[in-house]
């Protein structure tokens, strides 16, 4: 079987208006045709610095290095990143922060890829471009162990540990499930994260709104027209429906609570799937 994240890289940098620059040189001498070559990286950054200071300023200070070489080219200059995806999607609305840390208070820092503040709602967003087609990492702090067992108990089992990760006793192998079907394709770790994330700041944060919004921002590859990427999307989109993502917050919402000793009510929560071709519906 062939690398479909390699696939969605090359299909997305074959559609680019600029998809010919191609071809980033690292350090040693390495090419990586995935990703834009270093000139028009350059550009892009530069442009970003210029048009897009404070967006500039959040993804060099930001947690998930994005926009740093190293021994690899930078993230954001592959084609499939996603957080290229969400920059050029959201970079022009209005108030709109990308790369924003937010304190699980359980396991460290959640890094959301993009936050709204509006009048009477906070909006928060995270980004799937080419990683529902990876394979999964099973290696989880065991810190999250009492979450997991906390919301098995109001929404069902949703884990199985599978032992110890050979070398760390801090961390354990972890298969994911919801109503006994296995968790394929959806980061449920991460998703798990970012509900704490979210849930402490309401409960911490005296000027936290009311509503919220989490919005799940997942790249829909049909018009690359490679069947292989839209099937595992198509059954991204089947796992993530089966989830009743209000009961799967309330959980964490009421574990966070009740570990942060706080009086808050449960906010006004609203899960929306979405992709490139309506994601500004729900985020102006």
């Amino acid at each position: 079987m062939g690398n479909l994240q390699y696939d969605l890289d090359y299909a997305l940098r074959n559609i680019d208006k600029d998809g010919h620059k191609y071809g980033y040189e690292v350090k040693n001498g390495k090419c990586y045709d995935r990703y834009m070559n270093n000139d028009s990286w350059r550009a892009f950054l530069r442009n970003m610095a210029k048009q897009y200071k404070r967006h500039h300023d959040n993804y060099h200070n930001g947690g998930g290095g994005e926009i740093k070489e190293g021994r690899y080219p930078p993230k954001m200059a592959c084609y499939g990143s996603s957080s290229r995806f969400i920059y050029l999607l959201l970079r022009d609305v209005a108030d709109v922060k990308f790369e924003c840390p937010l304190e699980t208070k359980v396991g460290g820092t959640a890094y959301l890829d993009a936050y709204i503040a509006r009048e009477n709602c906070e909006i928060f967003i995270e980004a799937k471009c080419r990683e529902i087609y990876g394979s999964k990492n099973k290696s989880v702090k065991r810190a999250y162990m009492p979450v997991y067992d906390a919301i098995a108990k109001s929404v069902g089992d949703i884990y199985t540990n599978e032992g110890d990760i050979k070398g760390d006793k801090n961390r354990f192998k972890c298969e994911f499930k919801y109503k006994c079907s296995p968790i394929e394709h959806l980061d449920f770790k991460q998703l798990i994260c970012h509900f704490l994330a979210i849930s402490a700041n309401y409960l911490t944060n005296d000027d936290a709104k009311n509503k919220i919004r989490f919005i799940y921002l997942i790249y829909n590859p049909s018009e690359l027209g490679i069947d292989a990427l839209t099937v595992v999307y198509d059954q991204t989109i089947e796992e993530i429906v089966k989830v009743d993502m209000q009961e799967l917050f309330n959980a964490v919402f009421e574990f966070q609570k009740k570990k942060l000793n706080a009086t808050k009510d449960m906010p006004d929560f609203e899960f929306v799937l979405a992709n490139q071709t309506n994601i500004r519906n729900f985020s102006d």
